[in-house]
């Protein structure tokens, strides 16, 4: 931890030198979960050649290894400097809601830099941020991030005290962020759709949480400008009152989502194993009718 710390405040283009260095070692010697990445670029995108897909591996690569020093720098970042590096430039609509009273679901996608992401929407937010939190195995690096998620005021909400902890505060108002492409437990409430050309599990709460508490629902939705520059922009998904019996909210974030994706698909986390859970049978605990492409 003392090293990441040191690490942390060396200047940032110091660590990108070392996140060259990071990103040959990731994939041409460690071959960083190189068939996990390959398969989800191969199955996402069958048009493309093994050329294609390799340079677009060697791209996600880069961006991997950046990702990993920026989340580095994060530790000891300035206010100044990530307001500089991570610009707002659509939240008019979000800002207004929250002028009103109002409180919002924030959902987003592991596309890089969500942690800046996260930093920079606290530090902007003038009323409470709350984040769903997944525990790391490792107790040290689970301090570390929580530190670090929450330097500028972000409530870090780990995940199994997260629908009690939401409940005891409906009444208040805040931000709650989630980041919503992540794997949902195997026999947990589950949506499912066609996302990048396979039946994916989306967690269902990201329905069912804005219902029970009446919130409105944003994407935000972040962009690489360049090396170490980033813009956010909070894009509607849906307002109440919501009709029963739909998944209109998940359908709509799913589909932003792999928009978003497409737009620099060497952007998203395609290391991470999103469909290492096949669909249940028909009428198995965690099914769910199979979302319509809108």
């Amino acid at each position: 931890m003392l090293l990441i710390r040191l690490l942390s405040r060396l200047p940032l283009r110091v660590l990108y030198v070392l996140s060259d260095l990071f990103y040959l070692v990731l994939f041409y010697i460690i071959r960083y979960r190189r068939k996990v990445i390959w398969t989800n670029l191969e199955m996402a995108y069958p048009e493309k050649s093994p050329r294609e897909i390799r340079r677009l591996a060697s791209r996600f690569y880069h961006n991997l290894a950046d990702a990993v020093v920026e989340t580095i720098k994060s530790i000891t970042f300035s206010q100044a400097e990530l307001c500089r590096r991570v610009v707002i430039t659509d939240s008019k609509l979000i800002d207004s809601y929250v002028r009103e009273g109002k409180s919002a679901l924030v959902v987003t996608a592991h596309c890089f830099n969500w942690e800046w992401a996260l930093l920079r929407s606290s530090l902007y937010s003038p009323i409470p941020v709350d984040a769903l939190y997944t525990s790391l195995t490792n107790p040290r690096f689970d301090r570390l991030f929580l530190d670090l998620r929450g330097r500028f005021g972000c409530h870090m909400i780990r995940n199994e005290d997260f629908a009690l902890q939401v409940l005891r505060t409906k009444k208040k108002q805040r931000i709650i962020a989630i980041n919503a492409d992540q794997v949902p437990q195997p026999r947990s409430k589950q949506f499912w759709t066609r996302f990048l050309n396979r039946d994916t599990a989306f967690i269902d709460m990201v329905e069912k949480l804005p219902r029970i508490l009446d919130y409105s629902v944003f994407f935000m939705k972040v962009n690489r400008v360049s090396r170490g520059h980033f813009r956010i922009a909070f894009v509607p998904i849906a307002d109440p009152p919501y009709p029963s019996g739909t998944h209109d909210i998940l359908n709509r974030y799913s589909r932003m989502v792999e928009e978003h994706i497409g737009e620099d698909p060497a952007n998203w986390l395609w290391s991470h194993r999103r469909w290492k859970h096949p669909r249940p049978a028909p009428g198995v605990a965690g099914d769910a009718k199979i979302g319509q492409k809108s």
